[in-house]
């Protein structure tokens, strides 16, 4: 017997991005601080909340309006149910994501320390079973505009990147590891988005400029931007020989898990709408920033009111 299906609404036309990569459903721990090993700690809070590299920037790029589409494989339990409610409900369209009754998002366990807002992530891939190259259809790419993609499962990645220049799509990338295909999928990245904790032992530098730019000589993306949370991010074009430097905002980090996530978001859906990439930057970086100020993942994604607040704020 067939498990529940999505029955959200569909997008009709095109999308301006695709998503193929992780989607995640996180359980979130609140703690006053991150504690030692062997002792017992009194939670905050609890909630579950929706995550993931890909399925957060599509939940933060569909938030601002763009038409968004996620691939990957959910089946019968409670986490696939969770996902086809809440990022279904946020309006990204979930009608191409196989039906597998085994299968699930990957599933996290995320602590959360209230004194600096940082995280630690447990992440479950026992029931996520990614896309195959193979179950990759031409027709998901066309007519789209970006290209979003993460690390999950190099192999399909490639063969997605493959795809989505066959449709003439642009491709975003939020990869974080050394992936074994990786030499092979970055000649198909025009805008690789990586943050400086991935960025530095990759390119073997020390600071994230330095990253930028090394990361810039080595490919021919037509941007490469470095996230570096409170420092901001370093950006350069192809057109241009200078690293430049966009400082972050000041706020006071609540949870730092899917910042990163939703800089790609709203990066993807400036391109798709055909924003200079100045304008793109600085609506990634405020968005950041807010999400910062926030616990949770999809639903705490800006709009598009408190990110333009955020620009104006001094």
């Amino acid at each position: 017997m067939p498990g529940p299906s999505y029955t959200g609404p569909m997008v009709n036309t095109p999308p301006d991005i695709v998503g193929l990569g992780v989607i995640a459903v996180d359980d979130m721990l609140y703690v006053d601080k991150y504690p030692p090993a062997n002792i017992k700690v009194r939670l905050q809070e609890r909630r579950r909340q929706g995550g993931g590299t890909v399925s957060c920037g599509l939940a933060a790029a569909a938030k601002l309006g763009s038409r968004c589409v996620a691939l990957g494989r959910l089946g019968d339990n409670p986490e696939s149910d969770f996902v086809r409610r809440h990022l279904g409900g946020l309006g990204v369209d979930l009608s191409p994501v196989l039906y597998d009754p085994d299968c699930g998002p990957i599933h996290t366990t995320i602590v959360v320390a209230a004194d600096t807002g940082s995280r630690a992530i447990f992440a479950d891939y026992n029931v996520a079973r990614p896309l195959e190259p193979g179950e990759l259809r031409p027709e998901w790419f066309a007519g789209a505009k970006v290209l979003l993609v993460d690390h999950f499962h190099s192999a399909t990645v490639l063969a997605g990147v493959k795809l989505g220049r066959a449709a003439g799509l642009q491709m975003v990338s939020d990869i974080e590891r050394d992936l074994p295909d990786l030499p092979a999928i970055r000649p198909y990245i025009d805008h690789y988005l990586v943050s400086a904790e991935s960025a530095l032992p990759y390119s073997g530098c020390t600071t994230p400029a330095e990253a930028c730019q090394a990361l810039a000589q080595s490919g021919h993306h037509r941007t490469v931007v470095v996230t570096a949370g409170e420092q901001g991010c370093y950006w350069l074009t192809r057109d241009s020989s200078q690293v430049r430097h966009l400082p972050a905002h000041a706020v006071t980090p609540v949870d730092t898990t899917g910042c990163g996530d939703v800089f790609h978001g709203v990066f993807c859906h400036g391109l798709a709408a055909g924003w200079p990439i100045e304008r793109i930057l600085a609506w990634s970086n405020a968005a950041a920033a807010i999400k910062a100020t926030r616990k949770g993942g999809w639903a705490a994604v800006p709009t598009t009111q408190e990110i333009e607040h955020m620009l104006d704020s001094p």
